[in-house]
């Protein structure tokens, strides 16, 4: 198989979690990464580590853009992605274990279209959510301008619940280190990578746990019919932080339209000057 094209920051987020992934599906209960994984994910008040985490989707050294949400939601999944399921012949589970996590998620299964010989995966629940709530927006965004490039999508989190509790003040500091590499870092480099050159964050609460922690807020707040965008700024890369107005959740585009028309102010924005722009006209 094909080996991601990354730089070396990216490469390590990859080996990572090929490593954790590894050691939970080995049941290594001492292995260092995977320890630091299941406190890490008990902090954020998720208990169960019997799912298969699920880190990101795609290829971050080849996407059309790069995107962030909280963790993986709930799941009844069981034969897919459940350590202790008995049917699990033709199962996510049992495709990583034939090589490693980041070749299943590279290709993004969840997303594209299956091949003959994957058809297996077409009752994954996971991948029916996505499919509904997301693939539509996604394919519209880069799909119109000839681009067969699927997203980069990557979690707080990786592992599954039914709430995400935040990262307080007490838990940041306790995991900074896991955090900033992990996860910060490592979606600005996506970002870097990506065609689209601005993140998408879903989720308020990733603006209040993760962004305002180490990025600039600027002075633009867009409304519109119950949605709200603030936007964050590296310095040379702009983040749009997504979320629905009435409970602060995850909400996602109805369309590209809603993505494309905040592209479009950005870029006339003084403050771009030394900013990577989108490729949106």
């Amino acid at each position: 198989m094909s080996k991601i094209k990354t730089n070396a920051s990216m490469t390590s987020f990859i080996d990572y979690w090929d490593i954790v992934i590894e050691q939970w599906l080995q049941n290594n209960f001492n292995s260092p990464e995977l320890n630091e994984q299941f406190e890490y994910a008990q902090a954020m008040g998720i208990s169960d580590q019997n799912r298969l985490p699920e880190p990101y989707w795609g290829n971050p050294g080849n996407c059309s853009f790069a995107m962030m949400t909280y963790n993986p939601g709930p799941c009844s999944d069981s034969r897919h992605n459940y350590r202790f399921c008995q049917d699990s012949s033709y199962s996510m589970i049992n495709e990583i274990k034939k090589s490693k996590y980041s070749d299943f998620a590279k290709s993004f299964p969840l997303l594209r279209d299956l091949k003959p010989t994957e058809n297996w995966f077409s009752d994954s629940i996971g991948r029916a959510w996505w499919q509904h709530h997301k693939k539509k927006w996604i394919d519209d965004l880069f799909g119109a301008r000839g681009s067969e490039k699927l997203p980069f999508a990557m979690e707080i989190c990786a592992w599954h619940s039914s709430y995400w509790k935040g990262i307080n003040n007490k838990d940041f500091n306790r995991f900074n280190p896991l955090i900033t590499d992990r996860v910060y870092n490592a979606f600005i480099e996506s970002i870097k990578q990506s065609d689209l050159k601005v993140g998408l964050a879903f989720g308020k609460r990733i603006g209040r746990d993760l962004l305002d922690r180490y990025v600039n807020i600027q002075n633009l707040k867009f409304i519109n019919k119950g949605i709200n965008y603030n936007l964050y700024s590296t310095g040379t890369h702009y983040i749009i932080n997504y979320w629905d107005d009435k409970n602060h959740r995850n909400k996602y585009p109805k369309n590209a339209k809603e993505i494309i028309d905040i592209l479009k102010t950005i870029k006339t924005l003084k403050s771009h000057t030394n900013h990577q722009l989108p490729p949106i006209s």
